[in-house]
């Protein structure tokens, strides 16, 4: 196990075949997002699953009043931000009131 930052990676390009991410992003500081998606892109082989929360948590923020989610964007937000880092998806689904995103992506030859 290597303690590090989302957003700086300790294994070399292409280690491993699948990355699964879920309900993390959307804590990811919005300074640190591009870079932690470059770095999941970077070491991630072949095949990615996100799920992403697209809103404010509710029961958490009312019992500590902290944010935790701190980068709320919408569903396509995040698709274009996966798509610009040569993730393309294979299934994608959205919330019906937009509040999660998930997407089932490998990636794409050219970046």
């Amino acid at each position: 196990c290597y303690p590090s930052p989302a957003h700086d990676i300790p294994h070399d390009d292409d280690s491993f075949d699948m990355i699964l991410c879920t309900d993390v992003m959307e804590h990811i500081h919005p300074d640190y997002v591009d870079k932690t998606l470059d770095e999941i892109a970077r070491v991630g082989k072949q095949y990615f699953y996100f799920s992403i929360a697209c809103c404010k948590e509710s029961v958490v923020y009312r019992e500590f009043g902290v944010p935790l989610n701190l980068t709320i964007m919408p569903p396509m937000w995040w698709m274009d931000k996966l798509r610009k880092r040569g993730i393309t998806p294979i299934y994608h689904g959205v919330a019906d009131d937009e509040t999660y995103i998930f997407v089932y992506g490998e990636k794409s030859c050219q970046k």
